[in-house]
């Protein structure tokens, strides 16, 4: 087994937290190095260049939401352009397609309906049935099994109405695009690194963590081949997903601390892992435009035999594109599900939306990409949500464990951006800035 020469912080995941802990650390002139499980950097966000449209596919996060500063700051500074996407939402509802200019304030208003009560916190389904299920629960439910990728007997009420309070406060339902991809954001991150990847380890998985007061001694495994390293540090930072911090012990992506640190574990009941699937269509045209000129977001709120309900386009810019999206337990459903499986499922779900033929979708089809997250070892799941009685889990969750393994990544940002890119980074940055307060 290879060993590696003492370092200051190893970091464990490039994905968006991991990548923006690096540049604080460099510019800190802190010997560090990252070790990633896939072949690639990125995490979660995962572009690929698109062979038929202008826009690239994005497999993974997509939306910057809200006028968030960490994405808005780097942007600026690359200088890199962003724009708002359509902001229009049409719902499928009694054989019709209406446009539904108030989606955002009708589904809040559900969400600001529950108590501040965290004492007595029950799941979303649970504060439902004191409600009569109209046209806004039933929209509600379709936002959190959606939006947030959650099961609505597992989601935290109170959770949900912190995040609504926090969304308008942000402008959270605005939605932005990277047009040159979310990619070119996260190199951002790395931009001022000389020689980035020069620290940088990929198809390395993290196994074991035997650490003391004073020292972290970190056994790795590659992805491929199988050889080992150790890698000696005075500090770990882990921005693992919490899907793989959850994972079963038979788990390719499974972690273990020696000793353990039941505390952590703890925190990790109370939060949960979402479940999405997202598909892209590439079409010949935009066959669409004949009965929508200006489709933003659909969404089928009634028909539970539609797989995929929720869809929309790349407008303002034109492309021969549409996005597919199922998440929370009916996402679970379709885990492992083949390529061939998702298109046709695809496919179907998208004719009864448009209300069009399906030969007519099917005639216009070129091809379809995916991802399918919960079954990719290193994430296990979308993104995190919190559970009943969990509101303070994010939170002890990103505390430092006795200034020698910290954490970061979007489960642990506890000011209103879990699952997001926005928050990976804050506190990517927000764990650099405890790591080298310890090493003072």
């Amino acid at each position: 087994m290879e060993t590696d020469p003492l370092l200051d912080v190893l970091i464990i995941g490039a994905g968006a937290a991991g990548l923006a802990a690096a540049g604080v650390l460099v510019r800190a002139g802190r010997k560090f190095r990252i070790i990633e499980a896939r072949n690639r950097i990125g995490g979660r966000v995962f572009t690929e260049k698109s062979r038929t449209t202008s826009m690239p596919t994005e497999l993974g996060a997509e939306f910057i939401h809200g006028e968030v500063p960490e994405s808005f700051a780097l942007a600026k500074g690359l200088p890199l352009p962003i724009y708002e996407s359509l902001d229009s939402h049409r719902v499928c509802r009694g054989g019709k397609i209406i446009e539904d200019e108030d989606f955002w304030e009708r589904v809040g208003a559900v969400f600001r309906g529950i108590k501040s009560e965290p004492e007595a916190d029950q799941s979303f389904a649970e504060f439902l049935k004191s409600r009569e299920m109209g046209w806004d629960e039933k929209a509600a439910v379709r936002f959190v099994e959606g939006f947030h990728a959650a099961d609505i007997s597992k989601m935290s009420a109170q959770a949900l109405r912190e995040m609504e309070i926090q969304s308008e406060a942000s402008g959270g339902e605005k939605a932005y695009r990277i047009p040159s991809g979310y990619d070119v954001l996260l190199n951002g991150l790395i931009r001022d690194i000389p020689e980035f990847s020069r620290h940088l380890v990929l198809d390395t998985i993290a196994k074991e963590f035997h650490w003391s007061n004073s020292r972290v001694e970190t056994h790795t495994v590659a992805h491929e081949g199988g050889s080992r390293v150790q890698f000696h540090s005075k500090k770990v930072l882990l921005t693992l997903p919490l899907g793989v911090l959850k994972s079963a012990e038979s788990s390719e992506a499974a972690v273990k601390f020696y000793p353990e640190i039941p505390e952590k574990l703890a925190c990790l009941e109370f939060l949960e892992m979402g479940e999405a699937i997202k598909l892209v269509f590439e079409f010949r045209s935009e066959f669409w435009r004949k009965q929508i000129s200006n489709l933003g977001f659909i969404h089928e709120m009634e028909s539970t035999e539609v797989v995929f309900p929720t869809w929309w386009s790349s407008l303002p810019v034109q492309t021969p594109a549409l996005s597919g999206w199922v998440g929370g337990p009916r996402a679970r459903v379709l885990r492992g599900a083949s390529q061939e499986t998702i298109r046709k499922l695809g496919l179907e779900s998208l004719a009864k939306v448009l209300r069009l033929p399906i030969a007519e979708v099917e005639s216009e089809f070129v091809s379809l990409r995916f991802h399918d997250w919960g079954q990719d070892p290193f994430s296990q799941g979308a993104y995190s949500y919190v559970g009943v009685q969990g509101l303070t889990a994010q939170r002890k969750l990103a505390e430092p464990y006795r200034n020698v393994l910290f954490f970061a990544g979007e489960a642990t940002h506890f000011e209103g951006q879990a699952g997001t890119v926005e928050g990976a980074i804050a506190t990517g940055k927000r764990a650099a800035r405890e790591i080298l307060d310890s090493l003072r």
